[in-house]
């Protein structure tokens, strides 16, 4: 009897070790999100982080103060700058801005402010150029729409330019843009990922019935 006991206790311990691997539930204690960068000659297997490349919250608490986190960054390297956006969060507060780094060497950033701010949450600044302008996808879940902005005075002043999909709650909306081919994937809250297909960025988005992936790692 004892040792079907230690048998099936040892089981349910594999079990839930599988299961947290899969979907965490516990979760290592960690602190709050920052932006790291490496270098690499090819496509690598993974980039060298260390303390040296990371612009932590404590370094951007010292120049923008009440900031919690850094996430989601996207970045473009135009002439010979790096332009490094990313989600802003602040204490305290239930949504976050996209904000700017820059650097000439892609190692030295500076920090620009905030370039967009909105009354509800943005987050994951998809930021790129097309046909000699440049656009942002930021996430808009909060609006309940997915928006498109354009860049007024690039980098740092964006307009409001369309609203690409209306009426849904979507998280990392991604882009990919070319001439015979355009896609857009978005997660929902369940992770379920959909996708739409337009032939123009700023046509109709017709969104695929069914989810092309489901799940807890469903997110682009």
């Amino acid at each position: 009897m004892k040792k079907i006991f230690v048998v099936s206790f040892l089981l349910t311990i594999v079990v839930l070790f599988y299961i947290n691997y899969r979907t965490p539930f516990v979760l290592n204690i960690g602190g709050p999100w920052s932006v790291g960068y490496g270098f690499s000659n090819a496509i690598p297997n993974e980039l060298d982080v260390n303390k040296q490349n990371i612009y932590s919250p404590e370094k951007l608490e010292a120049l923008s103060p009440g900031t919690e986190f850094l996430a989601d960054s996207f970045f473009l390297h135009e002439k010979d700058t790096f332009y490094l956006f990313f989600e802003h969060k602040y204490k305290n507060n239930g949504k976050a801005t996209i904000a700017l780094l820059t650097s000439t060497d892609g190692s030295h950033y500076t920090y620009k402010g905030d370039v967009l701010q909105e009354d509800f949450h943005l987050s994951y600044p998809q930021v790129y150029k097309h046909k000699g302008e440049y656009y942002m996808v930021p996430e808009s879940k909060q609006a309940n729409n997915i928006l498109l902005y354009k860049a007024k005075k690039f980098p740092y002043q964006w307009e409001l330019f369309d609203t690409l999909v209306k009426n849904v709650k979507l998280k990392d909306p991604t882009l990919y843009l070319s001439d015979t081919l355009n896609l857009l994937v978005a997660s929902d809250d369940h992770l379920s990922m959909y996708l739409y297909e337009s032939d123009d960025l700023t046509g109709q988005w017709k969104r695929r019935p069914k989810p092309i992936l489901q799940g807890s790692e469903a997110r682009p």
